[in-house]
């Protein structure tokens, strides 16, 4: 479980995710935390540094 204030959010979009790509399957969606700025390069961290970077841009679009 995400231990912060994005939980809501990040489960909705699960949810959301779920119902719209695959209904008839459960659980097709996991939730994996990741610690951020490791430096790793496998999969998962170069992910997670890929979705930090574009959510970064999202905000920056927004203070514009």
């Amino acid at each position: 479980m995400l231990p912060n204030a994005a939980r809501p959010y990040i489960n909705a979009i699960a949810i959301k995710t779920r119902q719209a790509l695959a209904p008839h399957i459960e659980n097709m969606t996991e939730l994996k935390h990741l610690y951020s700025h490791t430096g790793k390069r496998d999969l998962p961290s170069i992910g997670n540094e890929a979705a930090d970077r574009e959510a970064k841009r999202a905000v920056d679009l927004d203070d514009n």
